[in-house]
């Protein structure tokens, strides 16, 4: 038996431990605080240490999102290797697979993205944190306050649209799996 037989073998013929906790997934972003919309809207607290003016951090809010992306990239990794033991099976029987493959396209997706919501939490900081901490020394009080107004608000915003592309993948995921699992 080759190494790919005994990989292939090992895994189970259906993922709905990963399918389970992507449901649980949802769950969490539902009720995490710190990624509701209105918390994340209502705040100017974007550090650790900045005075609090809403009642959610958004350093809190991109760690708990970044853990999400990382959890539901894990589980999206398991339902591909079931979706490929799909495939195989199609293959081996001449059946048609093109729905199995648009899937395997739209998680690949996901998780391209789910990558970069942490690439681009990263790039932020870089560039913006010395003016989110008010510390450019080349502009005025007046100019560096309305600056950083602008920055925060466009990361909230870009917070909140990842938060929806979360929930609305993990529901479409979860649908299409379910459909494709059934209709074997």
């Amino acid at each position: 038996m080759t190494a790919t037989e005994k990989y292939y073998q090992a895994v189970p013929m259906n993922a709905s431990g990963s399918l389970g906790m992507i449901d649980q997934l949802l769950e969490e972003i539902i009720k995490c605080k710190t990624l509701q919309t209105n918390n994340i809207t209502n705040t100017d607290n974007i550090l650790p240490n900045d005075q609090n003016t809403g009642n959610t951090n958004i350093s809190e809010t991109e760690r708990d999102l970044l853990d999400i992306c990382s959890r539901l990239n894990s589980n999206l990794c398991d339902i591909i290797v079931h979706i490929n033991l799909l495939e195989l099976k199609k293959v081996e029987n001449n059946g048609d697979f093109d729905a199995l493959s648009s899937f395997k396209r739209d998680v690949d997706h996901i998780q391209q993205k789910l990558i970069n919501i942490g690439m681009d939490i990263a790039e932020f900081h870089r560039k913006h944190d010395d003016t989110i901490k008010r510390k450019r020394t080349d502009i005025t009080q007046n100019e560096r306050d309305r600056h950083r107004e602008i920055v925060v608000k466009a990361h909230k915003m870009w917070l909140i649209y990842n938060i929806n592309f979360l929930k609305s993948s993990i529901e479409s995921v979860r649908r299409l799996y379910r459909l494709i699992t059934t209709a074997k």
